[in-house]
């Protein structure tokens, strides 16, 4: 399967390993997904890497490993930044990667600012960070209306 000279599959012998190592128990899967997000940045770096490429190495790691999504918006943020002539299609797929309910906010403000994303990816992360603002808010509401009761001096009414 390796080209011979190539240094392994498609050029990133290093990257394959980490991800032979997935079927591992899953307690070993946040080591690993940590692992390779320094990899992910320098194989999003390489100007020849294709878009397929790039969506096949980040999709090869499960849900269960990448509880945030930081990482990998950053892999995307540098790819995108390497290959500024992607077309519409290709920036698609490749944002796609990115699950933006995943997202810190810190990176969501920054991707928000993002002029490399898709203006719908914007749109997307800047919806889901009103909703959850408005959870925030209404969250402290109720927490607010609990403390006012327990504070609520019950007084008997007199009568004239």
């Amino acid at each position: 399967m390796a080209k011979k000279g190539s240094g392994g599959y498609f050029g990133y012998q290093e990257i394959w390993h980490d991800l032979i190592l997935i079927f591992r128990p899953k307690s070993k899967l946040h080591a690993l997904w940590n692992h390779t997000v320094s990899h992910k940045t320098k194989v999003a770096s390489d100007r020849n890497l294709t878009h397929t490429v790039f969506t096949v190495l980040s999709r090869s790691i499960p849900d269960a490993a990448r509880p945030v999504h930081d990482a990998i918006y950053g892999a995307v943020d540098v790819y995108l930044k390497e290959h500024p002539t992607l077309t519409e299609v290709e920036r698609k797929k490749v944002c796609e990667l990115i699950d933006v309910k995943k997202l810190s906010a810190d990176a969501s403000i920054h991707a928000a600012q993002n002029d490399r994303l898709l203006l719908r990816m914007v749109v997307q992360i800047l919806f889901h960070e009103q909703v959850r603002a408005t959870t925030v808010i209404k969250e402290a509401a109720r927490g607010n209306r609990a403390l006012e009761q327990d504070w609520e001096i019950k007084m008997p009414l007199r009568s004239k």
